[in-house]
């Protein structure tokens, strides 16, 4: 079943068909095709070869009655046709497509010679019926940069209009597959690291097993200067004489057999760990297994003990009141519980809800609990000054008595009638704007370190290529990060900053992030002219 999946995953960079009809030991990979199977394919392969041996296009497949219909559709994409299995003769008698290797589906053939048409500036109504994709093949050889200067989003937005059809995303694909036919997009395997595979085996972390742990182990063979111990883990403890409690009558010839039985159970102090071999050397002296001195657990270096304490009195404080008078608001939003208790509740809850609880602050101020995304919470009132996290409740005033909700409530400088005034000017609009980001094309789901790495990659692949992408912060609620690279230069990022009226960016603010990215790019552009006259300027003075 491994196997499997293994071949299906490899064969998704798509399969040369005629290898596969000329040598049988490559036969086997064509069944691993979306829509075939062994019998399908097989009953291609023999088609092929009694039509000549060679298939010279896709479009072969359903004129030659291959295979069905719906078979074709799923398949078409991963098989390819490579120019290099024809020779001079064959070329005479059929025009070779190079769309037919690439993962554009012959349904986007018309597409895809109108884009190379509108990029060379040419009339695509003036194609060559024998040869209809010559400037597909002229663009791929020669010039294919000038597909970046594409307006691909209008092209889209006609086709959406004229066609009913939704293109958006695929115009984007098949931009990028003319560029660079079937590139390889995964990352480069990486085998699992000792740290990983340790982990695999024994279900245990640098945190919850590390040196100076506590455990307790069952002894399963005694030697005499040797203990031999099975964790929990399924790892093999070994004690060694000098760390064990030593009688003073056998203390010139120690002899741990006449001690310790097979099947008890100690308790010891980690000592060592080999992640290579799953091995621990162990300490079961008592004043070791006592010893306060082990129990100081390594912390995560971004680890705040100072925000640690916050939570703590935080959550203390709300359980005194709580214990108290027990505040309650007519609203379908409002739930009697501390932020944890928010999280938890909003995790299960779509993207955009709230939760309207108690502050800690005292009975004049509510805290309003928002899901930005899976994982990624804000609090109403906080907002972002020189990047940096501002946090307030918000302030109640103008109430009837101590329980009852302020007639005006307040954040910051801005005065709010009602909890759904809030909601609608606030957390509505906060919400069509994230989804407007996580929505886009360039959007990924990757913390800052992946993306970089993710960026790098496309910029090796796509190297005269300026890349980009969103990501969002999960340390900042509320911030996107923009990451970009250009060509001959190192990953860089820039801050976005969501607010209800629209996006900050390099202090500029906008409506949506298309014309976010339009600066960006125009913005960008100046800088890199710049630069350049600047270089041209120093040059002349030498």
């Amino acid at each position: 079943m491994l196997l499997g999946r293994t071949f299906i995953f490899n064969t998704n960079s798509g399969v040369d068909i005629n290898r596969c009809a000329s040598n049988v030991q490559f036969s086997g990979t064509l069944q691993f095709v979306s829509g075939l199977g062994p019998r399908k394919a097989q009953a291609i392969i023999s088609k092929i070869m009694r039509k000549g041996g060679k298939l010279s296009s896709r479009q072969d497949l359903i004129l030659d009655q291959m295979c069905s219909g719906k078979i074709f559709i799923n398949c078409a994409s991963f098989i390819r046709i490579k120019e290099r299995h024809f020779d001079d003769k064959v070329k005479v008698m059929y025009t070779f497509d190079p769309l037919d290797d690439t993962r554009i589906h012959p349904e986007d053939y018309d597409i895809a010679r109108k884009m190379a048409a509108d990029a060379l500036d040419v009339d695509d109504t003036m194609l060559d019926e024998d040869n209809p994709s010559q400037y597909v093949s002229e663009i791929m050889q020669n010039d294919s940069d000038r597909l970046l200067m594409l307006m691909l989003d209008d092209y889209a937005d006609e086709l959406e209009r004229s066609e009913h059809k939704l293109k958006k995303i695929a115009l984007n694909e098949m931009r990028d597959e003319l560029m660079a036919p079937y590139l390889e997009k995964r990352r480069p395997f990486e085998g699992a690291s000792v740290d990983e595979c340790f982990k695999m085996l024994t279900s245990e972390t640098d945190e919850t097993l590390h040196y100076g742990a506590l455990v307790n182990c069952q002894i399963t063979r005694v030697k005499e200067r040797f203990l031999f111990c099975l964790h929990d883990s399924g790892m093999e403890g070994i004690v060694h004489v000098k760390n064990v409690d030593i009688p003073q009558s056998m203390e010139r010839e120690p002899n741990l057999e006449r001690l310790f039985a097979v099947k008890t159970t100690i308790a010891a102090r980690v000592l060592e760990i080999n992640k290579e071999r799953l091995t621990l050397e162990l300490d079961i002296r008592k004043q070791s297994v006592l010893s306060k001195e082990f129990n100081i657990i390594a912390r995560d270096p971004t680890f705040s003990r100072e925000r640690e304490a916050a939570d703590l009195d935080s959550t203390v404080t709300f359980k005194r009141k709580e214990n108290g008078q027990v505040r309650s608001i007519q609203h379908p939003f409002f739930k009697n519980m501390d932020f944890r208790g928010a999280e938890e509740y909003l995790s299960t809850r779509p993207r955009g809800e709230i939760v309207v609880r108690p502050s800690t602050k005292g009975n004049d101020h509510i805290s309003i609990t928002w899901k930005l995304d899976d994982g990624i919470y804000q609090h109403i009132g906080t907002y972002f000054v020189l990047k940096d996290l501002i946090s307030k409740d918000v302030l109640e005033k103008e109430k009837e008595n101590q329980l009852a909700l302020g007639r005006i409530l307040k954040i910051d400088n801005r005065e709010f009638l009602e909890i759904d005034q809030i909601i609608a000017e606030h957390v509505e609009p906060m919400t069509r704007r994230i989804n407007e980001i996580i929505q886009h094309v360039k959007f990924q789901r990757k913390n800052r370190q992946e993306m970089n790495g993710y960026i790098e990659i496309q910029g090796q692949h796509f190297k005269n290529q300026s890349m980009y992408g969103f990501i969002i912060s999960d340390e900042k609620p509320g911030l996107f990060y923009l990451v970009y690279k250009h060509p001959a230069n190192s990953v860089r990022t820039d801050t976005i900053v969501v607010q209800p009226e629209g996006f900050i960016f390099r202090n500029h603010k906008f409506r949506d992030v298309e014309s976010l990215l339009r600066y960006f790019k125009q913005d960008e552009a100046k800088k890199a002219q710049m630069i350049k006259g600047q270089g041209a300027y120093q040059q002349r003075r030498r």
